[in-house]
């Protein structure tokens, strides 16, 4: 009779148990809440959003997902954190982020030229637990 094997390393995904995901949940509740200034987004996310938390934001033109990502982004570089800002739109203006209180000194600008090379940008920095 043919069994079928998995093997995780090979297909990029891993199975944990029940107690294990609980583990995770336990010490992902312990890390410490940032709170973004944003007061909508703060409230959905319990107070906040938790430090190595990855924050992907989507809307309409004009919605004002690039306002709401550049708050996260100066409540974090003020707060001491390093963060990352995938900017696929070449959208960022410094001067405008750093007199809205971001840090750039702690900010990690990547401005791929497409949005494939941004999911690849992404994967990366992920991949090295920035």
């Amino acid at each position: 009779m043919n069994r079928l094997t998995f093997s995780p390393a090979l297909s990029g995904l891993f199975i944990q148990t029940g107690s294990e995901l609980l583990e995770a949940l336990q010490q992902r509740q312990q890390k410490p809440l940032l709170a973004t200034h944003v007061p909508e987004l703060d409230r959905l996310q319990g107070g906040g959003i938790r430090r190595g938390t990855f924050v992907g934001v989507s809307g309409e033109r004009s919605s004002g997902r690039l306002a709401i990502g550049l708050a996260a982004l100066a409540a974090a570089t003020q707060g001491g954190e390093s963060a990352a800002f995938i900017d696929v739109g070449n959208q960022l203006d410094p001067q405008g982020a750093q007199a809205a209180g971001m840090n750039l000194k702690r900010l990690l600008w990547v401005r791929p030229p497409s949005p494939q090379m941004a999911l690849l940008s992404t994967e990366m920095i992920l991949a090295t637990g920035f």
